[in-house]
């Protein structure tokens, strides 16, 4: 699964959103078993500034282990889209909780 991902993440740098690639993510991260695992499945969303991409960052950003959501916070991190920063400042609001 991650080497899928991996493979997807060098072949698909052409897309602007990389709509392919989250996607993937979505359909696999869940089953990514070790921390290792997931931490690099992460990471191969860095470079993609989308708000779906910003959106499917939750999860790990939840993740129990810290090497986890360190990447999701580094993958976020380089994100300069408006809509992802709007997306994110309505995340922090009291009234949505993550």
């Amino acid at each position: 699964m991650l080497a899928l991902l991996l493979l997807l993440s060098t072949l698909l740098p052409a897309l602007d959103d990389g709509a392919e690639l989250v996607a993937e993510f979505r359909r696999y991260y869940g089953k990514d078993r070790t921390p290792e695992e997931r931490r690099e499945a992460v990471l191969t969303l860095k470079g993609i500034d989308s708000l779906s991409a910003a959106e499917v960052l939750l999860d790990p950003l939840r993740d129990e282990e810290f090497l986890v959501r360190r990447a999701g916070v580094e993958v976020l991190s380089v994100m300069r889209r408006e809509d992802v920063a709007r997306w994110l400042s309505e995340m922090s609001t009291p009234s949505v909780t993550l």
